[in-house]
């Protein structure tokens, strides 16, 4: 017979990977509910469990998942950038350059995680063109080409910086 602490790790095990796919699809769904908090509370009382404590589980499972893709994000845009000095598209100066801003865009992003969770799609929207419009006018001053950093190669309706990391593509 299977132990309780056992189906409790095994739930918590497929609640997060349930989680992960709710991440993928969005952050937040339509109606600002976290679909996180549905899956955390079904655990919760199916197994009896700490709620603080499955929350931690979800916690800790999202931020290793954000953490290698931060490095692999990374590790792309560093291969890009030696092949752009390469390829004489930018100096090293400008790929040092183009490093510390992904840096500062990266630390950015997760200072202001959870106050985007409670914009409203329009403030979000509002927040990524002035996002992008800061960008150009950096890589102008900087005189570094737009397709470095994933710029103007989606037209003005994509989403130029994107959540895939874009960056020459």
């Amino acid at each position: 017979m299977i132990s309780n602490k056992v189906l409790a790790v095994s739930a918590i095990a497929i609640g997060t990977a349930l989680a992960s796919g709710f991440a993928l699809v969005g952050n937040v769904s339509a109606d600002n509910i976290d679909p996180r908090n549905s899956i955390i509370d079904r655990l919760v009382s199916k197994f009896n469990l700490n709620k603080s404590e499955v929350e931690n589980v979800f916690q800790e499972e999202r931020a290793m998942r954000q953490e290698a893709r931060q490095k692999e994000m990374t590790a792309r845009l560093e291969d890009q950038l030696v092949q752009a000095v390469k390829d004489g598209k930018i100096s090293e100066e400008q790929k040092a350059l183009v490093l510390k801003k992904h840096e500062e865009m990266r630390a950015a992003r997760m200072a202001d995680f959870e106050k985007r969770r409670t914009l409203t799609k329009e403030e979000r929207r509002s927040e990524s063109q002035k996002r992008r419009n800061d960008m150009k006018a950096w890589l102008s001053e900087n005189n570094i080409p737009e397709d470095i950093m994933g710029m103007g190669m989606r037209g003005e309706k994509g989403s130029g910086m994107g959540h895939r990391g874009g960056m020459m593509r």
